[in-house]
C-alpha cells in the first residue's frame, strides 16, 4: 500500500518542480505552465506513474529536485545550494545507477557558472558518499561497482557463479579483456555508438541554429546558456544509455 501510495504523491508532485525548474528560465507564467503540461503527459512518466512500486517516478523527482538546487547554485553562488543538490543526487543514485548521470549534470552546472573550485568538488563527493556502500558492494562481490556496465568479471560472488554473471555482462556490458567485446560494443549492437553518434550528427547542428535563432547562444547572461549545456548534457546521456543494452 505504501510504495503505490509513495509512487502516485511523487508522480503528481513531478509536475510542480519542473514547473519551479521553468521558472528560472522561462519568464511567462503561461509558458513555465505548458512545460509543465509536457511533463504531465510524457506518455513513459505517466505508464511507470502507473505501475506500482517502480523506481522511474522516485528517480524523475530527485533528479529535478537535484537540477533546481544545481540552477539556484548556478545563480546564487549559494553553498547551502550546492550541497542540497549534491545531496539530492546522492539519492537519486541509491534508486537506479542511472541515478548517478544528475552528478554529470551538477557538474555541467557548475562548471557552466563558473564555480568550479576545490569546495564544490569537495561537496560533490558529499553526495557521492550516499551510493557509496552500494557501489563497494558491488565491486567486492562482483568486481564491477556498477554491475553489469563494466563487467571487469571478478569478486567474490562472481567467482561462485561465473557462468552466470559472464553471460550476463556479454549481453549488457563490456569485456575489455576481449578485443572482439570492444568492437561488437562500438559498432556492431543495435543500439551501440554507431546509431547514437549519427543522430547526434544529424540533430545537432538543426539544435544548434534552433537556439541561435531564440537568441540563446548570444545571450548575455549565464541562464540561457546553462539550459543549452544541460540539454545537450542531457541528451547526450540518454542517446549513451541505450548502449547498453540492459537500459
Amino acid at each position: 500500500f505504501y510504495i503505490r501510495v509513495l509512487t502516485i504523491l511523487l508522480s503528481t508532485h513531478i509536475v510542480p518542480a519542473a514547473y519551479v525548474f521553468s521558472s528560472y528560465f522561462i519568464s511567462r507564467r503561461d509558458d513555465r505552465l505548458v512545460s509543465s503540461l509536457l511533463v504531465a503527459s510524457t506518455p513513459l512518466l505517466v505508464y511507470y506513474s502507473a505501475l506500482s512500486g517502480h523506481y522511474i517516478p522516485y528517480l524523475v523527482f530527485l533528479v529535478t529536485i537535484a537540477l533546481i538546487f544545481a540552477v539556484r547554485f548556478s545563480v546564487s553562488g549559494s553553498k547551502v545550494d550546492l550541497l542540497l543538490s549534491s545531496l539530492f543526487c546522492g539519492f537519486a543514485s541509491t534508486v537506479s545507477y542511472l541515478g548517478l548521470t544528475s552528478f554529470v549534470l551538477l557538474t555541467v552546472s557548475i562548471i557552466v557558472a563558473r564555480r568550479l573550485s576545490l569546495s564544490s568538488l569537495l561537496t560533490l563527493l558529499v553526495g557521492l558518499l550516499i551510493p557509496l556502500p552500494y557501489l563497494l558492494r558491488n565491486l567486492y562481490l562482483l568486481g564491477d561497482p556498477i554491475y553489469p556496465l563494466l563487467s571487469k568479471g571478478s569478486g567474490f560472488l562472481w567467482a561462485s557463479r561465473e557462468a552466470h554473471f559472464h553471460l550476463q555482462s556479454s549481453l549488457t556490458g563490456i569485456n575489455y579483456a576481449v578485443p572482439s567485446s570492444i568492437l561488437d560494443f562500438l559498432f556492431l549492437r543495435p543500439l551501440g555508438l554507431r546509431p547514437w553518434i549519427t543522430f547526434t550528427l544529424l540533430t545537432v547542428p538543426v539544435a544548434a541554429i534552433i537556439f541561435w535563432r531564440m537568441g540563446l547562444l548570444n545571450h548575455k547572461t549565464k541562464r540561457p546558456i546553462l539550459l543549452l549545456a544541460l540539454f545537450i548534457a542531457s541528451i547526450s546521456l540518454f542517446l549513451a544509455k541505450p548502449t547498453f543494452e540492459r537500459y
